[in-house]
Parts: structure tokens; sequence; C-alpha cells
């Protein structure tokens, strides 16, 4: 009984995920020399450019930047990208290129 339960219990978990079209994303990151942190993208914000593509690359360019608040931590300085593109829920990231500049 136990394994009839597994053996339905993973066709369907299985036969949910065959019907579903996977989304995808390839991205290169573009950050300055040297940076060590995190990496944060801000989406919809009508100011900013729209992110670039290169291919079937989106470009994500990266500043660094410093929250004086935190100066005395580890965190003090942080990556952000600032972008007018809308917000899109990513599926599987196939590839991430993080290149130096």
């Amino acid at each position: 009984m136990k394994l009839l339960f597994a053996f339905l219990l993973i066709g369907t978990l299985s036969g949910c995920s065959i019907f579903e079209k996977e989304k995808t994303t390839d991205n290169i990151y573009l950050i300055p020399e040297g940076f060590e942190g995190s990496i944060t993208v801000f989406y919809d914000v009508p100011s900013e450019p729209k992110l670039k593509k290169e291919g079937k690359y989106t470009v994500i360019p990266v500043t660094e930047l410093a929250l004086e608040a935190l100066k005395d931590t580890d965190i003090y300085i942080y990556g952000a990208s600032f972008t007018s593109t809308p917000n899109v829920s990513y599926g599987v990231v196939t590839e991430q290129i993080l290149l130096c500049r």
C-alpha cells in the first residue's frame, strides 16, 4: 500500500511539471572590478533606462553604492541597478555571466 501511494505521489508531482512550460532567463551582470557584496536590481523605476539586450542576454549594469547609516559594518557597500524595465517573475535561471568592468 505504501509503495502504491509513493508511485501515485511521484506520478502526480511529475505530471504537473510536464504540462507547465518552464520560463528561463539569461543575464549578464556588469559588476565593478574588485566589488564584493550583495547586488539588488530595482525594476519599474520610471526615470531610469530600460535594460539592454545583447543577443539572448539581458545586460544589467551594476553600480557600487554606499549606505552611510551602515558605515562601520560589512554591508556598508552594496551593488545596485535601477531600471524602468518591468519586474518579471523568472523561472529557472539558465545562465548568469558576471563581468567586471
